[in-house]
């Protein structure tokens, strides 16, 4: 009698168990194929994989390979080693039935070709599920006992920290000094690329050794500098056990314990600096790099709102050059009636605000402005807290109506109500985070004297004198500027002038008729900036 082809399939989880596990389920298999004359043609081993997805690279290519095989059974040890997933089980059952391949248990030795067979396979894989998901809730229960107490919960420790033996975070003092080097040079306006760089060049590694490659957005942005403990963040995993590690859980089910860990950074120095990558993410920030045009990453289109940009190009016969900054939306497929500006006038023009701001006879005039500019900042940051309050009080109201009427309904519009409360308990610490920006800002500001402002001069002056970071420099005094048809506007930053750190830019805005500048530049026509 013909022997019948087989494959085995043979699988462990863990890292921590030993490749004995591996020879034990072999074994197994070739004397459940011996016994049952059964002729084993392949091996297949997934080494360090889980049984709950099939994302496992042997079970992928045994599953391809069938398609064309001549295999008749598939033996694996257990069923849970074929997989702990029910949905997966009989997706794959019924895949590999079409051609024509039945899949085996050793242990389970069960004839799933009768009703009582599938009846028991199915049982069998439903325990199997059970056990994992059941041991997944009761090691998480753990986990969260840990994190509760601020301990680690696996894991390599962030930049900036090491692990103690009792699992908890204490500092490494070394790596500290690269965490508040990258928070420093944020502030002082340098892109990723150049921090990076310097944390390199002074010899800093990541945790694994190796130089900083990376963006390193992610780690600015990790509470744990400021000694918050945060743990159960990340939304769960898909179906397919993939995860979004964007979406995050909602704050009720988030461990967060302030001063839990010893902090590197403090409040203002981080939340600076969140607001700050915030406004390169939404206002299109540049990162600094040197190019030809030096305007370039500062002007945004009145119009469209999309960037305006320096480019060349070349006019009549004699291929005359043309340096103008334009209106990129065309590249998107889009038009726009704004018209163009001649670089050089352009940044002639740029450059006179910088002299007039920059000149110490002048200090009197920018001191003056100012301290006019705090005092209406002053009163605009009051006007948002109190809309805030009115939200955070609107919102707050909402959640207790809908707290007093769960345990009232049914358990499943008690988990939608639950649900609503996380959403808006989540509106409200948004709120709550915005107010504090606010609050802490009105608490700091104060008019400023010309000794602060002699000191940012100085510092400034000798920046644009020596030509090698003029780019730079323009993008600490310039938020951005507006270019339209009529006028262009130019938002300057005067946080670069204050003694004290705001989360929020304390801007002037300087009007200029466009033609005035467009057209043979001539300073002549300009409207100064301190009048």
């Amino acid at each position: 009698m013909k022997k019948k082809n087989a494959v085995a399939y043979a699988r462990f989880s863990s890292t921590l168990q030993r490749d004995e596990s591996i020879v034990r389920q072999l074994e197994s298999i070739h004397e459940y194929c011996d016994r049952n004359n059964l002729e084993l043609v392949e091996e297949y081993i997934d080494e360090a994989q889980s049984g709950t997805n099939d994302r496992r690279e042997r079970f992928q290519d045994m599953i391809e390979d069938a398609q064309n095989s001549d295999w008749d059974f598939i033996v694996c040890y257990k069923m849970d080693r074929f997989s702990r997933s029910v949905a997966d089980n009989m997706h794959y059952k019924k895949k590999l039935s079409k051609y024509g391949i039945r899949i085996m248990s050793v242990i389970e030795d069960f004839d799933d070709s009768s009703p009582e067979g599938n009846l028991f396979g199915l049982m069998t894989m439903g325990l199997s599920q059970f056990y994992v998901e059941n041991l997944k809730r009761e090691s998480f229960a753990g986990i969260m006992q840990n994190a509760k107490r601020c301990m680690t919960t696996g894991g390599t420790a962030p930049f900036g920290f090491n692990i103690t033996e009792d699992l908890e975070y204490e500092i490494n003092e070394h790596e500290a000094e690269g965490v508040r080097l990258m928070f420093k040079l944020i502030i002082d306006g340098y892109s990723y690329a150049h921090i990076i760089n310097e944390l390199n060049n002074r010899g800093f590694k990541t945790k694994f050794g190796n130089p900083f490659t990376s963006n390193i957005h992610d780690m600015l942005k990790n509470r744990k500098y400021i000694g918050e403990f945060v743990y159960n963040r990340a939304s769960k995993k898909n179906a397919d056990g993939s995860r979004n590690n964007h979406r995050k859980k909602s704050e009720n089910d988030i461990v967060r314990i302030p001063e839990g860990i010893p902090r590197i950074v403090d409040d203002r120095t981080f939340f600076t600096v969140q607001r700050m990558m915030m406004n390169r993410r939404y206002q299109g920030y540049s990162n600094g790099t040197k190019t030809k045009y030096i305007l370039s990453g500062l002007i945004v289109c009145s119009n469209c709102n999309f960037s305006i940009s320096g480019m060349i190009s070349y006019a009549g016969r004699k291929k005359i050059p043309r340096v103008r900054y334009t209106c990129q939306s065309s590249k998107k497929g889009r038009d726009c009636n704004v018209n163009d500006i001649n670089a050089l006038y352009y940044e002639k023009y740029v450059w006179s605000i910088v002299d007039e701001i920059l000149n110490y006879k002048n200090i009197k005039k920018l001191q003056d402005l100012i301290n006019k500019q705090l005092t209406l900042f002053g009163k605009k940051l009051q006007e948002e807290i109190d809309k805030l309050n009115e939200a955070i009080e609107r919102n707050s109201k909402i959640v207790n109506e809908l707290t007093e009427r769960v345990g009232s309904l049914r358990s499943s519009a008690d988990k939608i109500l639950t649900e609503q409360i996380g959403e808006y308990m989540d509106i409200i610490i948004e709120y709550k985070n915005e107010k504090m920006y606010f609050e802490e800002d009105l608490k700091v500001l104060e008019y400023i004297y010309q000794k602060d402002l002699k000191q940012r001069i100085k510092k400034y002056r000798n920046i644009m004198n020596s030509g090698k970071e003029n780019q730079l420099l323009l993008r600490r005094l310039i938020q951005r500027i507006y270019q339209g048809n009529d006028f262009v506007k130019i938002l300057l930053r005067l946080n670069a002038f204050i003694p004290f750190k705001l989360y929020n830019d304390l801007t002037y805005e300087k009007s200029e008729i466009r033609d005035n500048i467009a057209f043979k530049y001539n300073n002549k026509r300009i409207e100064p900036l301190f009048k």
